[in-house]
C-alpha cells in the first residue's frame, strides 16, 4: 500500500532506554485510521555495536511501508 501524501503524518519519540522497535507496538493501529506514522530512532539510546566495534542505532520505523 503506497502512503497518502495527504494523510497526517504522526512523528513519535521513544522514551529514555528505549527504542523505536519497542514503542511501535503502540502505534501500529494508526495507518488503518488513515495516519502515517514516523518513529526515528535515537542515535544515543538503544544503540548497538556493529562488527567493526563502532556504534550504529537501530533502524527507524515508519507505516505504512512503501
Amino acid at each position: 500500500m503506497a502512503p497518502n501524501p495527504a494523510a497526517p503524518l504522526l512523528l513519535t519519540l521513544h522514551g529514555n532506554a528505549h527504542d523505536a522497535h519497542g514503542f511501535a507496538r503502540h502505534w501500529r493501529g494508526l495507518p488503518e485510521a488513515g495516519y502515517r506514522v514516523a518513529l526515528p530512532q535515537s542515535g544515543q539510546l538503544g544503540a548497538r555495536r556493529s562488527t567493526s566495534g563502532t556504534t550504529s542505532p537501530k533502524p527507524n520505523v515508519s507505516w505504512p511501508h512503501t
